[in-house]
């Protein structure tokens, strides 16, 4: 018992190591800003969004996930619409006619995926 909790206890520390030493890292990304803005920037002290600002982003974020989505063959590959949409807005290099018949008639329907989640499944399931 004594050996599993040394053994977890180390694991903690490692990985308390690893996220302590990997912030300072982000943080010093560069930029092609002015030597003013290098100062500020390097000043800032990061401060936790209000309970407003909070809300604000949850509320983005669950309009993102209410958008509906259609997948669909477009000239012989896959191509990603906004609901209502007549063009995509993103398109897959993958050629539709390797799939079986029953995938390429859903494809030619559209397959409707609600919010960025689903999409990404729908995706992955015909990047493969």
């Amino acid at each position: 018992m004594k050996k599993a909790s040394m053994f977890l206890l180390c694991v903690m520390v490692l990985l308390t190591i690893l996220v302590v030493l990997r912030l300072p890292q982000k943080s010093r990304q560069p930029s092609s800003s002015s030597a003013a803005d290098t100062i500020t920037s390097s000043n800032f002290t990061s401060i936790t969004p209000s309970s407003q600002e909070n809300s604000a982003m949850i509320a983005a974020a669950s309009r993102q996930d209410q958008v509906l989505y259609v997948v669909k063959e477009y000239k012989g590959h896959i191509g990603i619409y906004r609901e209502g949409d007549k063009l995509p807005f993103k398109e897959i290099d993958v050629d539709v006619s390797v799939f079986p018949e029953t995938d390429r008639k859903l494809l030619k329907n559209g397959i409707k995926a609600k919010g960025t989640a689903e999409l990404t499944r729908v995706i992955e399931d015909y990047e493969g």
